[in-house]
């Protein structure tokens, strides 16, 4: 292999590393801005359920059928075993669940 060869295989290879720092740079943004996203959702969603009884016991009962740790339902001050899902829970849950996957 020739000198001119072996520094373009070098170069090569340092462009591949450069590539994937950078993939894994945009990964990372992108995990941020889904968190964020999350978060500015989940304010919006909570202030508006203070003002809104109806969407509050709404938002209760998703709560109450999706968030399954202990520590998260004391989060949100939910019993500590989720309740049996009833056919409209199930029904709920299975939107929801749905919702996520798509996103």
């Amino acid at each position: 292999m020739s000198d001119a060869q072996q520094k373009l295989l070098e170069r090569k290879k340092r462009l591949v590393e450069q590539i994937a720092e950078l993939d894994k740079q945009v990964a990372e943004l992108r995990r941020r801005d889904d968190r964020r996203r999350a978060e500015l959702a989940g304010k919006a969603v909570l202030r508006y359920a203070q003002d809104n009884p109806q969407f509050s016991a709404i938002l209760r009962g998703i709560l109450d059928t999706s968030v399954v740790q202990k520590r998260d339902r004391d989060l949100f001050e939910l019993e500590d075993q989720p309740p049996e899902p009833t056919p409209i829970r199930r029904e709920i849950l299975v939107g929801v669940r749905q919702a996520v996957k798509s996103n």
